[in-house]
């Protein structure tokens, strides 16, 4: 289910939306608490029933799961945004890490840097922690799926590997292109 929850910004209290965030959590609890009792009523009798409420289950704690990672656009996210007060924390922690750490290349802006001293400390701390889950959820399954491919096929393995690391590559840089070429296509011209 989906509900839009936008009027929440408009409390005064960030606790009051930190709890419309817990909210969506609350009721998925709930949910799988009914899944595993249904589960467990239905246990050790090989119905389909069964099965199917066992993958329902671990459908929902693995949405859970998802749910309380700060770092994707969900629940979690929002909560960590209400708790620091800080806007678009995601984007601007990692275009201020990417100044700092790239900017002698020529990467980012100076506004970019422009932080705070809790700011700073904030965009360190999700910046790193961001980097460091991106390429848990992202770098591990891939060298998994690498050393998979090779155990049945050294050759095949990495020549199929390297073709699906090329074909992200590909639909990421279009995707950038297609975004660029559109803003670029759609901009407002100002007559001063």
């Amino acid at each position: 289910f989906y509900c839009d929850t936008t009027a929440a910004w408009s409390f005064q209290h960030r606790r009051h939306r930190i709890l419309v965030s817990l909210g969506g959590a609350i009721v998925s609890f709930a949910v799988l608490g009914a899944g595993l009792w249904g589960a467990g009523a239905l246990a050790g009798t090989n119905s389909p029933a069964e099965h199917v409420l066992v993958a329902f289950c671990l459908f929902t704690l693995f949405s859970l799961a998802m749910n309380f990672n700060p770092f994707i656009k969900m629940d979690a996210y929002y909560i960590v945004l209400d708790y620091t007060g800080i806007p678009n924390l995601r984007e601007r922690s990692f275009k201020f890490l990417q100044r700092n750490a790239f900017g002698w290349l020529g990467l980012g802006s100076e506004e970019d840097a422009k932080a705070t001293l809790r700011e700073c400390k904030i965009f360190w701390w999700y910046g790193l922690l961001g980097i460091f889950v991106t390429l848990m959820f992202f770098a591990v399954p891939f060298f998994q799926l690498r050393h998979l491919l090779g155990r049945h096929s050294a050759t095949g393995g990495t020549l199929l590997f390297t073709a699906l690391i090329g074909a992200l590559l590909v639909v990421r840089l279009g995707s950038t292109a297609y975004s660029t070429i559109r803003s670029i296509r759609y901009r407002d011209y100002k007559i001063q």
